[in-house]
Protein backbone atom coordinates (compact mmCIF):
# COMPACT_ATOMS: atom_id res chain seq x y z
CA UNK A 1 0.00 0.00 0.00
CA UNK A 2 2.88 2.89 0.43
CA UNK A 3 4.01 2.04 -2.76
CA UNK A 4 1.19 2.76 -3.99
CA UNK A 5 0.32 6.05 -2.46
CA UNK A 6 4.22 6.99 -3.09
CA UNK A 7 3.89 6.46 -7.07
CA UNK A 8 0.65 8.04 -6.87
CA UNK A 9 2.25 11.52 -5.27
CA UNK A 10 5.09 11.02 -7.82
CA UNK A 11 3.11 11.03 -10.64
CA UNK A 12 1.17 14.62 -9.51
CA UNK A 13 4.55 16.10 -8.78
CA UNK A 14 5.75 14.98 -12.47
CA UNK A 15 2.65 16.25 -14.39
CA UNK A 16 3.93 19.79 -13.20
CA UNK A 17 0.29 20.26 -11.99
CA UNK A 18 -1.12 22.06 -8.93
CA UNK A 19 -2.32 19.77 -6.38
CA UNK A 20 -2.34 20.08 -2.84
CA UNK A 21 -1.83 16.84 -0.18
CA UNK A 22 -2.23 15.43 2.97
CA UNK A 23 -2.21 12.83 5.31
CA UNK A 24 -3.19 11.81 8.84
CA UNK A 25 -3.10 8.49 10.99
CA UNK A 26 -4.69 8.47 14.57
CA UNK A 27 -4.52 5.60 16.74
CA UNK A 28 -8.20 5.35 18.33
CA UNK A 29 -7.40 1.99 20.28
CA UNK A 30 -10.06 2.18 23.44
CA UNK A 31 -8.15 3.13 26.81
CA UNK A 32 -10.43 1.17 28.66
CA UNK A 33 -12.19 -2.46 28.62
CA UNK A 34 -14.88 -2.60 26.41
CA UNK A 35 -18.04 -4.90 25.78
CA UNK A 36 -16.88 -5.87 22.30
CA UNK A 37 -19.76 -6.00 19.61
CA UNK A 38 -20.41 -9.09 17.94
CA UNK A 39 -19.26 -11.06 21.16
CA UNK A 40 -22.58 -11.84 22.82
CA UNK A 41 -21.33 -14.89 24.63
CA UNK A 42 -18.76 -13.47 26.36
CA UNK A 43 -19.82 -12.42 29.39
CA UNK A 44 -16.55 -9.98 30.37
CA UNK A 45 -15.00 -6.73 28.72
CA UNK A 46 -11.75 -6.98 26.58
CA UNK A 47 -8.97 -8.04 28.88
CA UNK A 48 -6.33 -6.73 26.93
CA UNK A 49 -4.89 -4.99 23.45
CA UNK A 50 -3.65 -7.24 20.69
CA UNK A 51 -2.86 -4.46 17.93
CA UNK A 52 -3.92 -0.87 17.77
CA UNK A 53 -6.87 0.29 15.83
CA UNK A 54 -5.42 3.05 13.33
CA UNK A 55 -7.78 5.73 10.80
CA UNK A 56 -5.91 6.63 7.98
CA UNK A 57 -6.63 9.04 5.33
CA UNK A 58 -5.45 10.60 2.31
CA UNK A 59 -6.51 13.66 0.71
CA UNK A 60 -6.10 14.85 -2.59
CA UNK A 61 -7.34 18.41 -4.02
CA UNK A 62 -6.37 19.87 -7.93
CA UNK A 63 -5.99 23.47 -6.90
CA UNK A 64 -7.07 24.64 -10.85
CA UNK A 65 -10.80 24.60 -9.60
Amino acid sequence: MPFCIGFLLLSILAAGSEYKAGVARIDITPSVPIRMAGYAARENPSKAVAGHLWVKALAIEDRKE
